[in-house]
């Protein structure tokens, strides 16, 4: 393989690494349309949800506090703080 040849192959590589690298940060901004499908189910929905998380620091079903919402392939996440011992817990509510 020639030297030019391979500079455009590690050209290539890289921008396919950064395009990955982006995509990654990108899927843990907080998204509008995750906040409105939220914000579209019933409030008593949305409160049974914020108190069915499991953390599996307290090995329980606890409460999720501090959390953000995001849109993911499966539907969208509440990623927070277990309101117990404040552990990283997540709960995906599929579309």
């Amino acid at each position: 393989m020639d030297k030019n040849k391979k500079i455009q192959v590690g050209k290539e590589k890289s921008e396919k690494a950064k395009e990955s690298i982006e995509q990654e940060h990108l899927s843990k901004v907080v998204s509008l349309v995750a906040n409105k499908k939220w914000l579209s189910l019933p409030k008593e929905d949305r409160n049974a949800l914020e108190r069915n998380v499991w953390c599996g620091n307290c090995c329980d079903v606890v409460q999720i506090e501090n959390y953000t919402i995001s849109e993911t392939k499966f539907g969208i996440t509440l990623d927070g703080e277990c309101r117990r011992c404040r552990n990283k817990v997540t709960r995906l509510i599929e579309d």
